[in-house]
């Protein structure tokens, strides 16, 4: 189909003791986007071009991205995963750039999973850095959508740590009566 975004190679060491090359490429649809596994600790460098995109297939009808035109990567973790993207070099300012993925293709709104803080200053060149918390395990879609001056090359740095495990916020309170604990 003409798109040529691909995951630059990356070493992942396990312990010192493997070191496996990683690539994938990019792809105008969604179903097209081959997965590839982001470890935690772990991060990859995701290049392409989305000047030819188009929105065939990619957007689940109600989407409010519906018709928006984009190139797709994929990404798996194997964990829950604080997982943070940014556009760093961008230039111009990549300022339109959703910080969005999905977890199913074509992409709806119930699978869009939208960032949990978005930065322009931690790039130092006004692009954004966009942060999820707390991804599970599973499949992610990235669009990269054609809008504004969001058009032409780009390069996206993507890198996953481990979930924070205090979960105290999600935990129901619970009465205890006097001498319990």
């Amino acid at each position: 189909n003409g798109y040529a975004a691909v995951f630059t190679p990356l070493s992942i060491a396990m312990g010192g003791l493997l070191s496996t090359p990683a690539q994938a490429q990019g792809s105008d649809g969604c179903i097209n986007a081959v997965a590839q596994t982001l470890p935690i600790g772990g991060s990859l460098t995701i290049t392409g071009d989305n000047s030819n995109a188009t929105s065939n297939g990619d957007w689940a009808a109600g989407s409010p991205f519906a018709g928006a035109p984009a190139v797709w990567h994929k990404i798996t973790l194997t964990d829950c995963a604080r997982v943070t993207m940014d556009f760093c070099g961008q230039e111009p300012a990549w300022l339109l750039q959703y910080g969005i993925v999905s977890n199913a293709c074509p992409a709806s709104q119930s699978s869009t999973i939208v960032y949990t803080t978005p930065d322009t200053q931690l790039c130092g060149d006004g692009n954004y850095t966009y942060t999820w918390n707390a991804l599970g395990a599973g499949s992610y879609y990235i669009p990269v959508i054609k809008v504004g001056n969001n058009v032409g090359a780009y390069t996206i740095h993507v890198a996953a740590t481990a979930c924070a495990t205090d979960f105290c916020d999600q935990i129901a309170p619970a009465q205890l009566q006097v001498g319990e604990s």
